[in-house]
């Protein structure tokens, strides 16, 4: 029987007993035990799936881009709004009041009103307002 089994796999008894119990144990290996659990998906995965999903990804990038908008023009504005209060408050009256010592009144109002207003007028009973507003009436 040894000599059979040699002649049909073309090599040693050893060899082929070896490389079907490796088969045995590989077919083992991989039958399933009767419970699997299910493969559970990632977020990423899920996300993926519906921010590429056809119609509702084009409202999730709408509301996506509104939302970044939202954000920068909103953030923006209360930064503007503080660096107005500090430049009314603090940086215009220290530098015209300094400059007002150095030099004439005409070159203090030049500076502060032209450089450190970028372009707009203030009217000593208001707030800021544009020159294109001053001139329109």
């Amino acid at each position: 029987m040894i000599e059979q089994l040699e002649e049909v796999h073309g090599e040693l008894s050893p060899v082929v007993i070896t490389a079907e119990r490796y088969t045995l144990a590989g077919r083992v290996v991989e039958e399933p035990l009767g419970v699997v659990s299910p493969l559970r998906v990632r977020i990423d995965q899920e996300l993926s799936a519906i921010t590429a999903h056809n119609i509702l990804g084009y409202p999730i990038l709408v509301g996506v881009i509104g939302g970044v908008f939202g954000v920068v023009f909103g953030a923006g504005g209360a930064m503007v709004s503080v660096l107005e209060e500090l430049f009314d408050v603090i940086l215009v009256p220290t530098t015209e009041e300094s400059l007002s010592r150095l030099l004439p009144p005409i070159f203090v109002r030049l500076i502060s009103e032209g450089f450190l207003w970028g372009g707009r007028c203030r009217r000593h009973d208001s707030a800021p307002v544009h020159h294109a507003l001053l001139h329109s009436t």
